[in-house]
């Protein structure tokens, strides 16, 4: 639940953009399908510790309660998502850079632009 940071290469931000895609539109797409049940995400499936029951609450309380197929989403909210884009044209080769920890004590992106 930490933030991420993508980083598109310029193949990927030109075929973005061809296709009509903005950042806002990229980011908004991936808070939307990167989403796991519950089952998944409770500790000892696959071997894993899993996530802590106060990472998975929520403050809308008109949602119903949650069930092993409730899909949570990997960023709490789209904005948790930086998207640059960076690199050379070697190749199309984009990544994602994961944070450490979430939430208020989490790591936070800080970013700085950088001109040749």
């Amino acid at each position: 639940f930490s933030d991420t940071m993508l980083v598109v290469c310029p193949e990927h931000a030109k075929t973005f953009q061809q296709d009509g895609w903005s950042k806002n539109d990229l980011r908004q797409f991936l808070w939307e399908k990167i989403r796991r049940p519950l089952r998944e995400l409770r500790p000892g499936v696959n071997g894993g510790e899993g996530v802590g029951v106060s990472m998975l609450r929520t403050e809308k309380k008109e949602r119903e309660p949650a069930t092993d197929d409730t899909l949570y989403p990997k960023f709490a909210k789209p904005e948790n998502i930086a998207i640059i884009v960076a690199g050379g044209t070697a190749g199309r080769f984009s990544a994602a850079v994961q944070g450490w920890a979430g939430g208020d004590v989490g790591s936070k992106i800080t970013t700085k632009e950088i001109r040749s």
